[in-house]
C-alpha cells in the first residue's frame, strides 16, 4: 500500500512539474489569465514597441499611432513608436527579428517589403512563413492618368499613341511599385516606353498635368485634383474593382481589359510568426472596436486618412497575391 501511494504522488509531482513548464513556454509579453467561459485572456505585461519604418509625421506613422493606442484605451499600456526607416522596411523588420518572439513586438510595413524590395536587393530577404498579420491600416489603389490633351482616354488609345510616338511615364526609378506597373502593363500590351523618374508620385503627376509626361501612374487620391480641374483624365485602375470615386467617369480595371495586374498600396501590423493565433485575434479585437469610437474615426478624419481596419488573413491574402504577380513580372521583364 505504501508502495502504490508513493507512486502516485510522484505521479502527481511529475503532472505539476509539467504543467508549470508549460506555463514557462509562454512567448514572452505574454500574460494569460483564465476568463469566466474557460477561456485564455491575454494583456500586455511590458510597454509595447512598434517599429515604424517611415518618418514621423509620414502617413504610416500617423494611422500606426491612431491605431495602437487601442492598446492603450484598453489596457493602459505605454505604446513606443520606433521610426526605422531604410530598405522598404527591411531594417526594422531586422531590428524585431532580434528580439524574442513577444506579441508586445510589432513593425508596422507596406506591401513592398514582401514583394519588391527581395527582388531587387540583394540585402532583403523575406518570408511570409516569418511573419504573422495582426491587421491592415490603409489601402488604396492606383490609376494610370493620361494627360487631357494627348487624345488617350483608355487603354486602346494608350496603346495607339505608344506606337505611333514616344511615350513617357513618370514614374520612380526600377524597382519601385509604380515602375514595376508601368513595366508590367506596357510590356503585356507590347507598347515601347520611357521612364522619366522622380522621388514621388505627387511629381509624376503633376509632371502629366502639365504635358512633360503624357502618361503617369499614381494612388487615385493623389489623381483627384488634376482630375477635376480637367488636366488629366484616368485611363485604368490597377484595384480588383473598378473605380467610381471621380464625378463623370468609371474606371476599368487592368484585369477587366485582360491583363491580371492588380495593386494596392497596403499597410499593414505584422509580429513575429512564433506569437500565439488567439493573442493575435485578441489584439486585432481590441484594434476594430477601437477604430470604430468616434475618437479614432474623427483623428482620422482631420489627418485625412481613410483607415483599412482589415484582419490578417486578409492581409496576408492580398500580400501574398502581390508577390506572385511581382515575381511573375520581374522574371519576365526584369531578368
Amino acid at each position: 500500500m505504501k508502495k502504490v501511494l508513493a507512486l502516485i504522488l510522484s505521479a502527481a509531482m511529475i503532472l505539476s512539474m509539467a504543467a508549470c513548464g508549460n506555463d514557462n513556454n509562454e512567448p514572452a509579453g505574454s500574460n494569460s489569465t483564465g476568463s469566466a467561459n474557460g477561456t485564455e485572456s491575454w494583456t500586455p505585461e511590458h510597454d509595447i514597441t512598434v517599429r515604424v519604418p517611415k518618418a514621423a509625421g509620414d502617413t504610416m506613422d500617423t494611422i500606426t499611432r491612431l491605431v495602437t493606442k487601442s492598446f492603450t484605451e484598453k489596457y493602459g499600456t505605454n505604446v513606443l513608436i520606433n521610426n526605422l526607416t531604410g530598405a522598404n522596411g527591411a531594417v526594422a523588420a531586422a531590428d524585431l527579428m532580434d528580439y524574442d518572439p513577444d506579441p508586445c513586438e510589432m513593425m508596422a510595413a507596406g506591401v513592398v517589403l514582401f514583394t519588391l524590395a527581395p527582388l531587387f536587393s540583394e540585402d532583403v530577404t523575406m518570408n511570409l512563413d516569418d511573419w504573422k498579420f495582426v491587421c491592415g491600416l490603409t489601402a488604396e489603389d492606383f490609376v494610370l492618368v493620361a494627360n487631357a490633351n494627348t487624345g488617350i482616354t483608355d487603354l486602346d488609345s494608350l496603346v495607339e499613341y505608344g506606337q505611333a510616338n514616344r511615350l513617357l511615364v513618370g514614374t520612380q526609378a526600377s524597382g519601385g511599385a509604380i515602375h514595376m506597373l508601368a513595366t508590367a502593363l506596357l510590356g503585356e500590351c507590347g507598347v515601347e516606353w520611357e521612364a522619366v523618374t522622380s522621388d514621388s508620385s505627387g511629381k509624376d503627376i503633376l509632371a502629366c498635368a502639365n504635358g512633360t509626361v503624357p502618361v503617369a501612374i499614381a494612388t487615385t487620391s493623389a489623381c483627384t485634383q488634376y482630375i477635376q480641374e480637367g488636366s488629366v483624365v484616368p485611363v485604368l485602375t490597377f484595384g480588383t474593382e473598378e473605380y467610381t470615386g471621380y464625378e463623370g467617369f468609371t474606371v476599368p480595371t487592368a484585369q477587366s481589359e485582360g491583363y491580371d495586374i492588380v495593386w494596392r498600396s497596403l499597410n499593414y501590423i505584422i509580429t513575429r510568426s512564433e506569437v500565439d493565433d488567439a493573442i493575435i485575434d485578441q489584439m486585432y479585437e481590441t484594434i476594430s472596436e477601437y477604430c470604430q469610437s468616434e475618437e479614432f474615426l474623427s483623428a482620422c478624419e482631420t489627418a485625412s486618412i481613410e483607415p483599412y481596419i482589415c484582419d490578417g488573413d486578409e492581409c496576408y491574402e492580398l500580400v501574398s497575391s502581390a508577390k506572385a504577380m511581382c515575381d511573375e513580372m520581374y522574371a519576365k521583364y526584369y531578368q
